[in-house]
């Protein structure tokens, strides 16, 4: 058996990573979670498998990484970037704290192969596709810059620890996620946000700030949890970065409108240029992920929108036994 750690089970890609990798018999799969420990469908199932821990303590993360074959970490302090930008003391330090923690920790305990859930922030303003070659963390747009530093470093002591150890290092530059148990509501990413406020609407309209002009790579989470299942088992060099995404954007004003018309719901939409939006353009060049793993989604937006709204209609947040 091999045993797989998933770090940042009670987040949004943390739990879908684990419910996946759960039901396969040839894994033995563990969890960690801080505070807000996911409800059970069945306590006896999980016993054993969850472990609560502060990742911003060495010691902490020195005792979960322990006989682990395999490290997720997809732990992170994290909510949508207008949130962030509001209170950025109360994210990076902890951040920082976590991942140097875990990458240290899982080269004591000389871990086979750690996975680090990195992110598309730190790429540019871009019309084209970004390769994993091409990114330049200092023109970043400006409320991004310390998200994308916290990121460029803990990849810097992924490679700087690939060097020194056996423990390999795959980076996953993903895109924005999107999906079941996701944060559906103000302090979310704008598709779960938006998704919230439509079919929660009261008053017949959906308010966003700025025009909707910006654009997004948006990748269903299952496409995201896939990539790492193929990437588990695959040879290769101590250190790769892949981006992971759908690779083509949508303007934030025609996702609010294919979300509307998915709804059923007769609702106006708004835009208050009042207010700042996030405006930049992002989307990844997933060519590198194509041709080393054969990898390439297979939800399209208009297929991950549906299933977005219905399990928002249809949520249920009770972690079921596999």
């Amino acid at each position: 058996m091999t045993n797989v750690l998933v770090c940042g089970i009670s987040g949004f890609v943390g739990r879908n990573i684990f419910e996946r990798l759960s039901q396969r018999p040839e894994l033995r799969v563990f969890g960690t979670y801080f505070q807000n420990r996911p409800p059970y469908a069945d306590e006896k199932a999980w016993f054993g498998k969850l472990s609560c821990a502060d990742l911003t303590l060495l010691d902490h993360a020195r005792f979960v990484t322990r006989n682990m074959d395999i490290i997720i970490h997809a732990a992170a302090k994290t909510d949508g970037a207008s949130t962030v930008n509001q209170n950025p003391a109360e994210y990076f330090p902890d951040n920082i704290r976590i991942n140097t923690n875990l990458i240290q920790a899982a080269c004591e305990n000389k871990v086979g192969h750690f996975i680090f859930m990195s992110c598309s922030v730190m790429y540019p303003h871009t019309n084209r596709p970004l390769k994993e070659i091409e990114d330049d963390i200092y023109r970043v747009y400006p409320p991004y810059f310390m998200g994308a530093r916290v990121k460029a470093f803990a990849e810097d002591l992924c490679r700087f620890f690939s060097e020194l150890n056996k423990t390999r290092f795959t980076i996953i530059r993903h895109c924005t996620t999107y999906g079941p148990y996701d944060k559906f509501g103000p302090r979310g990413h704008a598709c779960p946000a938006i998704i919230a406020q439509t079919l929660d609407a009261q008053n017949g309209t959906v308010h966003l700030y700025g025009a909707g002009r910006e654009k997004r790579d948006l990748l269903y989470v299952s496409d995201l949890v896939r990539f790492i299942e193929m990437a588990l088992g695959r040879p290769g060099n101590n250190y790769e970065v892949f981006n992971v995404g759908l690779g083509k954007s949508v303007s934030i004003r025609e996702l609010a409108e294919k979300i509307i018309e998915i709804s059923g719901r007769k609702l106006e939409l708004k835009f208050d240029t009042s207010q700042p939006g996030m405006a930049t353009d992002m989307m990844l060049d997933i060519g590198k992920a194509q041709e080393i793993l054969d990898w390439q989604p297979k939800v399209s937006l208009e297929d991950g929108m549906k299933q977005a709204v219905a399990w928002y209609r249809n949520r249920t947040y009770a972690l079921e036994p596999r």
